[in-house]
């Protein structure tokens, strides 16, 4: 039996010595395990996930000799020094559900799946056994899924593929030569159970019995385990033998779980598998030799990208594909472990209080560095030789180096003049905080030795007045180990730039000519290339413009000469620059090219132009914190440059532009960020009010705390834009001159959006979401106790998903609810398992989509029925255009729905006469009769209305 005839199965376990352990023996039961997380009511932002229980700290169940077990300073306990500040805790229901979820995306979104290279252990010609154990999410799938293939159509490199079919049958599939025209299909002669929950299925294939036959035998089991002779192991149907032996084409293929190679479907009637698997094995051989065994269900949640399974294959999860465990309802950090005690000293606990990983990033937490000097210091790109950032203070006398072990940057002395460089004066470079400024005095910067590679790349920021300088000036040199002793770039007062190169003993032994770069006024990224070609130097100017896509080179060779390492850099080094601004020198010896094309022309612009998603996973990456994201980083939109701001701060601003959902995962430490297309025409759990599947709190507010009808969105550094609701429901007049009206209520929101033509759309979107015209349900409450048939459904709801509430109670709004989740409250006992969801209304996020079955009708603009009407045996109402094109009458465009005074009608058809007919079915009652183009009711929910002529 199972919750709520018996105590509902908990597991509390926090994790130490490299591994979870279970403490659930001594949590309080008395107490409810309460967990929160996403958004509160109307909240702008996410809090942090948090669970509170208490864990018994007298007398242990689990170690019954020590009393505080849970102080971690206490040295009897043997929890001593292995839990404290942040020790990880997890709350699960039921065993555990690990496995590798996939969205069952229908093909060619190939973007949810495993995959390993091809291996000769994979290139099975002949007998083959295929086995997975998996938890679809339905085990009757509106289109066949994928669970595993070695199937490639680019090149005709097919062999086998393993699906679930839409009847609920397992089929395999296989060529002989890679070929469609030889492609080979059986399927399973009975279907798994329709709620068969986890199961492990079968394939395998004889492609020789011996008697000149081939035969495939599919089967099913509690697990993988059990496949190959276990005791739960079945038959699926009937043994398929087919006349003559057959053999597997050898293909080139990737080996997949959950899709097919990417870019190798062919059919339209295929997707990726939707659920989770749990393993997957392939063995040469019917019960032969292990090949493949990617045991996911001993991953753990959070995994990413790649693991190597125990037949040594290397796997790499591929973009939404994620490792899960589904029964963990809560993972979080213990901050502190207080212990409590009655007068007595018999009552002894402890307090606990876990929370999710934004407490601790947004901890005393310091704004990041700017964009050019996290590219420069970032490690996992190329480590430069040398590099001074150059953003020191306006009262620096040196620049500090942002490497360790590397000597600052310093100012040289020039007889007679003062130091006049000018540090922190030009801050007009977005992927930078200020910079210096250079007039007389030289800066100079020692590069530690390093072994000649054959390659040296000096480069810094710069921006030349719009005045140019007074003549030719140095403006960026570096002395070298070779017989080029010495490389520097030259500036003339139109803004070109030449190449020069000095010998040993200081005489030129290359001038180039002058090209013009035109760069007085501009800001760019500008430096030397080196290459060494045999006896040869190759040698190049090259500069980026501030926000150009591709940059700008002056080239030649060096015939004879040798430029060895780097050894002195100097930022005017003759002086006289008229207030050019320098900064953000790097020396580079090593995949230059990497660095610069791939790297700094994103770094000059301080990414400005990434999609939002795409900006959180860059900075999740680069701080080293576990993430997932839901939906095609893409599809979101474009933000603009990075700011100098706290690493939350930043992704807060950026979800604030995608109106994403960003807080963390519940079965992992680990944050989540979920699209704005991700929340649009969703399914959703529908609930039933008469099926007593909601629970208090579920209290309309008629309220006005989420009105905005008057919306200006402000690009940071940019423009803004407007948009107004003029007319129809919530509209800014007074409602004594336009029933519809409300009043004007002005929102002012300002956006890091990459361009200005992003700011019209925002401005509507917003708009959009702040006039939906009906009641907020901020609270809705699910007790599963009471909904046992919910429990699955409501477990494997998150943040953002969306939930309908059909039949509600007379005295509301007659039409269904619809609801979006941005947080939730959980409550756990032995007999408790209870939900109140915090909800914004998900109406608004039903959206038009061209061609779309559902989603792509567009209204007329005014419809009114022309008589009331009551409850009778007509099924049909007469209905007038006022205003727009008239109804569609082709029957292939039939059924669609429609609201009229509220209710929710389902056209079946139309009579184009005087006036359009609309024959309907009515699942929900609706409001009272007022005028003759209004709808009229009997009362209560009703099947049927018809027309009063």
């Amino acid at each position: 039996m199972a919750f709520p005839a018996t105590k509902l199965d908990i597991h509390t376990e926090i994790y130490y010595s490299g591994a979870w352990h279970d403490v659930t023996a001594d949590t309080r039961s008395r107490q409810d395990i309460v967990i929160s997380r996403g958004r509160g009511d109307e909240a702008s932002r996410a809090d942090p996930g948090s669970c509170t229980l208490q864990l018994n700290n007298g007398m242990s169940k689990i170690n019954g000799a020590v009393v505080g077990r849970y102080t971690p300073r206490n040295p009897r306990s043997d929890l001593f020094a292995l839990i404290g500040r942040n020790t990880r805790l997890r709350v699960r229901v039921g065993p555990n559900n690990v496995g590798l979820e996939l969205t069952g995306e229908e093909l060619p979104d190939n973007t949810s799946y495993a995959s390993t290279s091809d291996a000769a252990a994979l290139d099975i010609v002949g007998d083959l056994d295929l086995r997975a154990e998996i938890t679809p999410d339905s085990w009757r799938p509106s289109i066949l899924q994928t669970i595993a293939a070695k199937y490639n159509t680019g090149g005709n490199q097919r062999s086998w593929t393993f699906r679930l079919l839409t009847n609920g049958t397992i089929e395999l599939a296989w060529t002989t030569d890679g070929t469609s025209g030889t492609r080979q299909v059986r399927g399973s002669t009975a279907a798994v159970a329709s709620d068969s929950g986890r199961l492990a299925v079968r394939a395998t294939l004889d492609v020789d019995d011996g008697a000149g036959n081939h035969v495939v035998t599919f089967y099913s089991a509690d697990s993988i385990d059990d496949l190959g002779g276990g005791p739960s192991e079945v038959q699926l149907g009937s043994t398929v033998v087919t006349a003559g032996t057959t053999s597997i084409f050898s293909s080139t293929a990737n080996l997949t779980v959950g899709s097919i190679q990417a870019g190798g479907y062919e059919f339209n009637n295929e997707a990726h598998f939707g659920g989770l698997v749990h393993g997957f094995e392939v063995r040469d051989g019917i019960a032969g030799t292990l090949v493949a065994d990617a045991d996911f269900a001993g991953l753990e949640p959070g995994t990413r990208p790649t693991f190597t399974d125990d037949a040594g294959l290397t796997w790499t999860l591929q973009d939404e594909a994620e490792i899960v465990d589904r029964s963990v309802r809560f993972i979080g950090e213990v901050v502190a472990w207080p212990p409590r005690w009655d007068l007595s000293g018999n009552d002894v606990w402890v307090p606990v209080v876990a929370n999710g990983l934004l407490r601790r990033l947004g901890q005393g937490e310091a704004a990041l560095d700017s964009a050019m000097r996290r590219g420069n210091t970032d490690q996992a790109i190329v480590p430069p030789v040398a590099y001074w950032s150059m953003e020191d203070g306006s009262d620096a006398t040196s620049f500090a180096s942002g490497l360790s072990g590397v000597a600052p940057m310093t100012f040289g002395i020039i007889e007679g003049f003062v130091r006049d460089i000018r540090p922190a004066a030009y801050g007009d470079f977005v992927a930078s905080q200020p910079i210096p400024e250079f007039s007389i005095t030289t800066a100079v910067g020692p590069v530690p030795w390093a072994a000649p590679t054959g390659e040296l790349r000096i480069f810094s920021l710069l921006h030349v007045p719009d005045a140019g300088v007074g003549g030719i000036r140095q403006v960026l040199n570096v002395t070298t180990s070779g017989t080029a002793a010495e490389w520097g770039i030259e500036l003339d007062s139109a803004g070109s730039l030449r190449m020069r190169a000095w010998g040993r003993n200081e005489a030129s032994i290359l001038t180039s000519g002058w090209t013009a770069f035109a760069l007085n006024g501009k800001n760019a990224l500008f430096g030397i290339w080196l290459q060494q070609v045999g006896a040869d130097i190759d040698w190049q100017i090259f500069v980026f413009e501030e926000g150009a896509t591709v940059g700008s080179v002056d080239e030649g060779t060096l015939a004879g000469h040798t430029f060895g390492s780097a050894r002195t850099v100097y930022l005017g080094k003759v002086g006289d620059l008229a207030g050019t601004a320098m900064g953000h020198c790097a020396v580079y010896n090593q995949d230059t090219n990497t660095v610069i094309w791939d790297a700094v022309k994103n770094l000059l612009v301080a990414w400005s132009g990434e999609t939002a998603a795409d900006r959180f996973l860059r900075l999740c990456d680069e701080e080293g914190v576990a993430h997932r994201i839901v939906g095609d980083p893409a599809e979101s939109v474009a933000v603009g440059a990075q700011k100098p701001e706290t690493f939350l701060d930043l992704l807060y601003d950026a979800a604030d532009a995608e109106l994403a959902i960003f807080d963390e995962r519940r079965d992992a430490l680990a944050l989540r960020w979920r699209n704005h297309a991700e929340l649009e025409n969703q399914a959703a759990l529908a609930l039933d009010y008469n099926e007593r599947h909601v629970s208090p709190p579920f209290e309309p507010l008629p309220d006005d705390q989420a009105t905005a009808n008057d919306v200006t969105v402000e690009r940071v550094d940019g423009s803004s834009a407007r948009a107004v609701k003029l007319s129809g429901p919530m509209n800014v007049s007074e409602t004594v001159d336009d029933p519809l009206g409300v009043d004007r209520y002005p929102d002012k929101v300002t956006l890091n959006l990459a361009t200005d033509d992003q700011l019209e759309d925002q401005a509507w979107w917003r708009l959009h979401l702040g006039t939906v015209d009906e009641d907020r349900i901020p609270q809705l409450g699910i007790d599963l106790a009471r909904n046992p048939a919910l429990i699955d459904q409501v477990l494997a709801l998150d943040t953002g998903d969306r939930i309908t509430i059909a039949n509600p109670p007379e005295w509301m709004a007659a039409q269904a609810i619809d609801l979006i989740i941005q947080g939730y409250e959980e409550r756990l006992s032995q007999f408790k398992h209870y939900f109140v969801f915090n909800c914004s209304p998900g109406s608004a996020w039903r959206t038009w989509l061209l061609e779309d079955d559902e989603q792509g009708r567009a209204d007329t603009i005014l419809s009114a029925t022309t008589h009331q009407f009551t409850a009778g045996t007509d099924t049909a109402m007469d209905v007038r255009t006022l205003q727009g094109p008239r109804w569609e009458t082709d029957a292939g465009e039939f059924p669609f729905d429609v609201t009229a005074a509220g209710v929710q009608l389902r056209v079946t058809a139309i009579d184009d006469s005087a006036t359009d007919t609309f024959n309907r079915t009515v699942s929900n009652g609706f409001g009272t009769a007022d005028t003759g183009q209004v709808w009229t009711t009997s009362g209560g929910a009703v099947s049927d209305y018809s027309v009063t002529p």
